[in-house]
């Protein structure tokens, strides 16, 4: 069978998995240390995905046609570990808040004006009050496959160390 550089297979690329198959030795005992590094993400890159990940969460904010914003990042998990060198993914737990309306049918009226531009289609009434919200993780995932998100009620987050990357602070209208 052939295969393509550009294949993937739920999200992980082809060549990684045959990598990983090529990991087995004859008598089928797994190589952990190998796996590990063909499929997880290293220091380095981890940091980078960070940083990026920091950067929409600025835009996000900055964003007047959002009806949320958001309050807090934590993060958690094996990536706080900086005696490892490689990390499965990254754990962040994140707080959402609505931006300041006068009431909750001003708020909803914005998250329902969100829906309606995005041209969806939406089976209940609350898929449509709740896709403001969900706009925000989408925005904030970007398709990366590696980052992991909790709200700050998962039971997860309430048991682990963790450490607040981000806070979101307003000093006369600007967001720091």
């Amino acid at each position: 069978m052939r295969i393509y550089k550009k294949q993937v297979i739920c999200g992980v690329p082809i060549l990684k998995i045959r990598n990983f198959f090529k990991h087995f030795s004859l008598n089928n005992k797994f190589k952990k240390e190998t796996f590990c590094r063909s499929l997880g993400i290293d220091e380095q890159k981890g940091e980078k995905i960070l940083n990026e990940f920091l950067e929409r969460v600025r835009a996000i904010n900055a964003d007047d046609n959002l009806a949320h914003y958001i309050n807090k990042v934590y993060l958690f998990g094996s990536f706080l570990d900086k005696e490892r060198n490689d990390y499965g993914d990254i754990d962040l737990g994140i707080e959402i808040k609505p931006k300041n309306y006068k009431d909750d049918d001003e708020y909803e009226k914005k998250c329902l004006e969100i829906a309606d531009q995005s041209g969806r289609h939406f089976s209940s009434y609350l898929d449509r009050v709740f896709y403001a919200e969900n706009l925000i993780f989408k925005k904030l995932k970007n398709r990366n496959q590696y980052l992991s998100f909790h709200t700050l009620q998962d039971k997860v987050f309430e048991v682990t160390e963790k450490r607040e990357i981000y806070s979101f602070k307003k000093k006369k209208g600007i967001c720091l």
